[in-house]
């Protein structure tokens, strides 16, 4: 469980031991998960929700080099997908894991890739469906009973 700046250093690392071929990297960052520790280089606050904002311009400052590098490499896809959201009270509800109210499930979801137009889609869309995205991204045929490629809606079906 480190925190972004090492989960970030070492796939920057990794990245450049892999210039050439296919390559996946897949990362989780904790950095915006319970306790929310405050970050002095992001005073938003003392409340939880504050907190968890801080959480989040941490990671996304590191996070930041990476996708730069990444996108300026053309043929390369990123996705960046949330695992879940968080409850401040909405709905009497705190944290995550009890419910399915829109705080917990709306995540986001940006997946960028060569050829492909920027877009805001407003269909629903799972967690299930970025495995088959990806796969058919990479030009290979997802075999999975479990979600469906959104390749169509980001091609603008």
């Amino acid at each position: 469980m480190d925190s972004a700046p090492e989960t970030v250093a070492a796939a920057r690392k990794w990245l450049s031991r892999h210039r050439a071929g296919k390559r996946f990297l897949w990362l989780h960052l904790f950095d915006p998960h319970d306790p929310y520790h405050p970050i002095p280089a992001y005073p938003f606050g003392r409340s939880a929700s504050a907190r968890y904002d801080a959480s989040i311009a941490f990671m996304d400052e590191h996070l930041a080099p990476l996708l730069e590098e990444l996108s300026a490499q053309p043929q390369t896809t990123i996705a960046l997908v949330s695992d879940h959201g968080e409850a401040f009270g909405e709905h009497g509800a705190h944290h995550h894991g009890m419910n399915l109210y829109m705080p917990n499930v709306h995540v986001p979801m940006i997946i960028r890739s060569h050829g492909m137009k920027a877009r805001r889609l407003k269909s629903a869309a799972s967690l299930l469906d970025v495995m088959p995205t990806l796969l058919n991204l990479a030009g290979l045929k997802p075999r999975t009973a479990f979600g469906e490629s959104l390749v169509p809606l980001l091609q603008g079906a």
